[in-house]
């Protein structure tokens, strides 16, 4: 099972057609697709970056998922134990605020 959250805004406007294209083929692969907004009321971004592996592995950083990124000098940490929960309760709460998407 795979969800993927993505920036509503940064998704909306400036996305790629490669970038769109690839989670296009995530969604029809089985993955669902969220559009999130950053804090409720700052009109920030959805800027998280994590990676949660059977609810028990955590990896966050700097990184973007992006192919760019691979040629950028990023931070990626790995994390276990309770500090996972507590990443994906925060996760649970933008996802339950953002809207699922179409694939158009």
């Amino acid at each position: 099972k795979l969800t993927v959250m993505l920036d509503a805004e940064t998704f909306g406007q400036g996305v790629s057609k490669s970038q769109k294209r690839r989670v296009k083929e995530l969604r029809e692969a089985g993955a669902t697709v969220f559009l999130c907004n950053g804090g409720a009321g700052r009109g920030g971004s959805f800027h998280s970056k994590a990676l949660v592996l059977d609810r028990r592995v955590l990896y966050t950083g700097s990184a973007n998922f992006t192919q760019k990124s691979r040629r950028n000098d990023e931070l990626c940490f790995r994390i276990t134990g309770p500090a996972v929960a507590q990443v994906l309760a925060k996760l649970a709460a933008r996802r339950a605020m953002g809207k699922p998407w179409d694939g158009v």
